[in-house]
């Protein structure tokens, strides 16, 4: 915003220089240069306020580390119930790709690794993206992405997704290629039919950040690995409570096309 009133000063200037040489407006009402003068001091004030914003950012930084660690408590909490439920299984864990890979998906795992406390055993594997060029260079998460990853690592009866399911995640042929189907967890990314895939059993768990309760921690005081804290920023959907989580939040979930 800052930078909007910067530059908006400084056109100011010019412009006023501008109606001056042309003998419009400034020529007689007001000298072209006292106009000049006061965009000028308008845009060294401003300046020097972002310059002051910048330096005082170091609690705003750390704020905003405090709230990416916010989703460390949600995957800890995943991570627990992995290790009361699926005892002596091996869990499969999707990430993103390398290059695509960012300070809050460590986060993330990291507090998976937490929950799950030793006491399973886990294989991390990174899903290919598809590269998708038009008018720009884009990557694109797909279920044939999605697919290949689960064909691959079928002797894996629990995964975990950190980086959520595709839109289009039901039209996977491993649907139908798989004799048993493994619990299937993901941490947020799309909601497209996944509370009728969990009543059915497709989708074990979903977990997602309450809506309207974002984590801001120059308010809400410290993170916590504790119960009370997912619950009051995050909800956990599985095969027990579907149908109380979609009757508070109903807008969450679209209905596309049937899985063939």
């Amino acid at each position: 915003m800052l930078y909007i009133l910067m530059f908006s000063l400084i056109g100011g200037m010019f412009y006023s220089l501008r109606l001056h040489r042309r003998r419009q407006v400034f020529a007689n009402i007001l000298p072209a240069y006292i106009a000049v003068q006061i965009f000028g001091v308008a845009t060294v004030f401003v300046a020097i306020l972002k310059i002051f914003l910048l330096f005082g950012s170091s609690t705003s930084g750390e704020a905003e580390k405090q709230e990416r660690e916010s989703e460390g408590v949600a995957l800890w909490y995943l991570g627990q119930h992995l290790a009361g439920h699926h005892p002596d299984e091996e869990v499969l864990i999707i990430v993103a790709p390398s290059n695509m890979r960012d300070q809050s998906q460590k986060i993330r795992l990291d507090g998976l690794m937490r929950g799950i406390s030793g006491s399973l055993k886990t294989r991390i594997v990174p899903v290919k993206f598809n590269k998708r060029k038009k008018k720009r260079f884009v990557r694109t998460y797909t279920y044939q992405n999605l697919n290949e990853v689960l064909l691959n690592n079928q002797d894996c009866k629990v995964v975990v997704s950190l980086i959520g399911l595709p839109k289009d995640y039901y039209l996977m042929p491993y649907w139908d290629e798989i004799e048993r189907l493994p619990a299937i967890y993901s941490y947020r990314g799309y909601s497209i039919k996944i509370d009728e895939d969990i009543e059915d059993k497709f989708i074990a768990g979903y977990i997602a950040q309450k809506p309207g309760k974002q984590y801001r921690a120059e308010k809400d005081g410290d993170v916590e690995e504790t119960r009370e804290f997912f619950n009051k920023y995050f909800f956990f959907m599985n095969s027990k409570n579907f149908n109380e989580i979609k009757r508070k939040y109903s807008y969450l979930f679209n209905y596309p096309k049937k899985r063939k």
